[in-house]
């Protein structure tokens, strides 16, 4: 493992908020039509892929809903349609 060695006259203090990752929400926005529940998502980043996804899953008759604090609720219905616009993929 790597270690990084700090020479200074000063502690290293503070905080770094780190945002989800792209790849993984992504993925559970698409499983989250697998199951007839409510899907609370965490940590969401806010980016053009996850805001297409959005979109995307939009079309096919899902219900979603973004919070504060990167916080996205989806809410699948039993009969989603299953063919999303073409300008969307």
């Amino acid at each position: 493992m790597e270690q990084l060695h700090i020479v200074g006259g000063q502690q290293l203090r503070g905080q770094v908020r780190i945002s989800g990752a792209k790849n993984a929400v992504l993925k559970l926005m698409a499983a989250s039509l697998l199951v007839e529940n409510e899907c609370i998502i965490r940590n969401v980043p806010l980016i053009q892929d996850v805001l297409t996804m959005i979109e995307v899953l939009r079309s096919l008759g899902v219900e979603l809903s973004w919070e504060e604090e990167a916080v996205l609720r989806i809410k699948p219905k039993k009969d989603l349609d299953y063919v999303a616009p073409d300008e969307l993929v």
